[in-house]
């Protein structure tokens, strides 16, 4: 998990903030969505095993996005039950999450 930390001096609710992360994903032509898992709002992913969930929470005039390891694919979710698969998928996701939250550097709530 990865955490990165934006200011919010405008107060974006939710839903105008998740808006902006789903374009400026679409603009970094990176694949993404809405997660369906609980307490996670948007994904990206690279290939239908690998992905990463990113959580919205805005407190006062800060943004935190927390980055996991996801699978978007309800497949690999399912297969992912073993701890096999697991541990074969578990550095893949670490180095997507890093790879997006180093995307994430250059976002800004303003554009």
């Amino acid at each position: 998990m990865k955490k990165i930390i934006i200011s919010n001096p405008e107060q974006f609710t939710k839903p105008d903030i998740e808006d902006r992360i789903l374009i400026f994903l679409k603009n970094k032509n990176i694949d993404h969505g809405q997660s369906s898992l609980i307490g996670y709002n948007l994904y990206a992913k690279k290939n239908d095993a690998v992905g990463v969930a990113i959580k919205v929470n805005s407190k006062g005039s800060n943004l935190n996005l927390t980055f996991t390891g996801y699978s978007p694919s309800f497949f690999y979710r399912f297969l992912l039950a073993g701890l096999l698969p697991y541990l074969i998928l578990m550095p893949k996701w670490k180095n997507y999450e890093r790879e997006i939250s180093d995307v994430f550097k250059d976002f800004n709530l303003d554009e």
